[in-house]
């Protein structure tokens, strides 16, 4: 039932909302079949720009592919400079997989591209499907664009030192309580250790306009996460 969808809210009616103008958007002010050299593919996925042969050799697929047959016809036929038997060369079109940085390893002053690269959201699909978990569970939930170093490679969350931390605190707790008077709302005999930059990655930063609303509520959260009064 659509209802009854757990990410069926107005918020996340707005956000999708917002998503489908985006696209929209994209491509009224620039098409993708353009040949003025204006527009840049994009993978709509990892979010990587198609270089400029690429974007070329994807634009004018269907005439180089014609003049391939072209001289295969001439060659093989017409003017049977080849036998039908000779090996036909493999020609490269370039994509986003393969292009000529790419392919070309001794390219020079150039960064070669990792074409393992994987984006969390096939990362997170693939794990579960490993795992035996329910992908569509998964698949109802909104996928952030958490960063990739937050992860192992098996997709559990890196283990965080604070995990330390937390065994130094309880040896040495009576070391902070001189200072604990001086802060509000805090409860003298709880120390709290948060992971701020995880807290940042879970809100959206998009709908802030100064870094102060951005404070307001990273303070908001830590409030409602620990049920602390503020």
């Amino acid at each position: 039932d659509i209802n009854s969808h757990n990410e069926w809210t107005q918020s996340r009616i707005n956000t999708d909302e917002n998503d489908v103008q985006h696209i929209i958007k994209c491509f009224k002010s620039c098409s993708p079949f353009a040949l003025n050299g204006e527009c840049v593919l994009r993978n709509i996925v990892t979010g990587e720009l198609a270089e400029e042969s690429t974007s070329r050799c994807l634009l004018n697929v269907k005439e180089n592919g014609e003049a391939l047959l072209t001289t295969y016809e001439k060659e093989r036929f017409s003017q049977e400079t080849k036998k039908l038997s000779d090996r036909i060369q493999k020609t490269k079109f370039f994509n986003f997989k393969e292009t000529p940085s790419k392919s070309n390893k001794n390219a020079p002053n150039k960064k070669l591209q990792d074409v393992t690269d994987i984006t969390i959201f096939q990362k997170s699909f693939m794990t579960a499907s490993e795992r035996g978990l329910n992908t569509r569970i998964l698949a109802s939930y909104e996928l952030l664009n958490y960063c990739k170093y937050l992860f192992d490679s098996d997709g559990f969350y890196r283990k965080s030192p604070k995990s330390q931390l937390l065994v130094e605190v309880e040896k040495n707790y009576n070391c902070g309580t001189s200072s604990q008077k001086d802060v509000i709302n805090l409860n003298a005999f709880k120390v709290y250790i948060i992971d701020g930059m995880a807290l940042v990655y879970k809100i959206q930063l998009k709908k802030f306009n100064t870094f102060g609303d951005f404070a307001e509520v990273f303070f908001k959260k830590i409030m409602e996460f620990y049920a602390l009064p503020g």
